[in-house]
């Protein structure tokens, strides 16, 4: 069902294509590496991303019909999301809010919007009843742990948490061009250009759209880390909206003239050379074969002879261009934690930090260390070095 279309007016909810924002997500190749674990977060991410669609569908089912049922399944969604990764999960609740608020500002009619504020309320403490039990027993269970985490989370807003720390604007040039790839120009055109319709339809459905992709961009742009991934659950709400753009500008008028009929075709090829070139993009990364012969062996290796709680201090391959991922897939492979470094003696900082940490540190590096040797690799010289017994 199109819940974001109203055939007695196309105002209401919008003529929205969620059949071609979903198909452009399924053959995306930037969820293509995520999916494929290419991507930092991938798990953690791909959890909130479907919680939080699942939790916005059941909200624009109580937007229509205001049934408390729909209330309850969007906030169980809501806390999973919430479980996935704590805070971002909110924006169902910030859309919740716009829904209740724009019929007042004059951003929608009061005749869409069966939702009220005691339906945000029950929204809320659905959430807190799935959220709440695994919370808070952490919380009892492991106190310092858990204010530590709590702490750090809000860390990624004041300081550049794990390297991530970027400039508002290599969001927008960077990471949305990573996320959108080949549709980031359509994106953009979509966006600003329908934008007035805000102030001219006052369409609930259109309002919901725009907070909540800004509602995620936004917030991201002002926080001191940047990850590549942390926007992804605000790819919907612009597709949605590239989706409604497309399905107007592309729609034939009997009286067009020759004009809008060329940029008509021109737009069309425009979309459909995007998507095949995400598709193709995607086919290719599905494709690949990242495993590599010296990681199998060292997880192997680990797997015998190093402890749980064995912290591997991978120095980065600087002949890599892109991809110098070489310590997450290591950490996948060995089940056991592992930090980069870069600088050559980078790693003895990385070890007494560990060591005060109850971590057992070991340098994998290319380099020939004065260091007891436990495996070298074969295939790269990649060697495998313990701090236990240093010279």
């Amino acid at each position: 069902m199109n819940l974001f279309r109203s055939e007695e007016h196309v105002g209401n909810w919008g003529q929205f294509n969620p059949q071609s924002a979903a198909s452009i997500m399924a053959f995306s190749s930037f969820m293509m590496r995520l999916t494929q674990g290419y991507l930092f977060s991938d798990a953690i991410d791909i959890s909130l991303l479907f919680w939080t669609e699942l939790g916005i569908y059941f909200l624009i089912r109580v937007v229509k019909t205001g049934r408390w049922r729909f209330v309850l399944f969007a906030g169980i969604a809501q806390g999973a999301a919430f479980l996935s990764k704590s805070y971002p999960a909110f924006i169902i609740t910030g859309l919740s809010l716009s829904a209740w608020l724009a019929p007042s500002l004059g951003m929608g009619r009061r005749e869409e919007c069966r939702l009220r504020g005691r339906h945000i309320w029950g929204l809320l403490a659905a959430t807190l009843l799935v959220a709440s039990p695994w919370t808070l027993f952490t919380a009892i269970q492991y106190p310092i742990e858990f204010q530590i985490e709590h702490d750090y989370i809000w860390e990624h807003l004041v300081q550049g948490v794990e390297g991530w720390g970027a400039p508002w604007h290599k969001v927008l040039l960077e990471y949305s061009f990573h996320i959108f790839h080949a549709f980031y120009l359509p994106v953009i055109l979509a966006v600003f250009w329908t934008i007035r319709r805000l102030f001219t339809e006052k369409s609930i459905g259109f309002c919901m759209l725009y907070v909540w992709g800004f509602g995620v961009l936004t917030p991201f742009l002002f926080a001191a880390t940047k990850t590549p991934s942390a926007t992804l659950i605000g790819m919907p709400a612009f597709l949605l909206i590239l989706g409604d753009f497309a399905v107007r500008t592309l729609h034939r008028k009997p009286s067009e003239t020759r004009r809008r009929s060329v940029l008509r075709m021109i737009w069309a090829i425009l979309l459909i050379l995007s998507f095949l070139t995400e598709a193709v993009d995607a086919w290719w990364i599905a494709r690949q074969n990242r495993n590599d012969r010296t990681f199998s062996e060292i997880a192997a290796f680990a797997e015998t002879h190093l402890p749980k709680n064995a912290v591997l201090l991978t120095e980065i391959d600087k002949k890599k261009k892109k991809n110098n991922d070489d310590h997450l897939r290591l950490m996948f492979l060995t089940e056991r934690t592992a930090h980069p470094y870069s600088s050559p003696d980078a790693w003895e900082a990385l070890a007494k930090r560990i060591s005060a940490n109850s971590g057992i540190p070991y340098v994998v590096s290319f380099r020939k260390l004065d260091l007891p040797v436990l495996f070298n690799s074969e295939v790269d010289g990649r060697t495998v070095y313990s701090l236990e017994h240093r010279p």
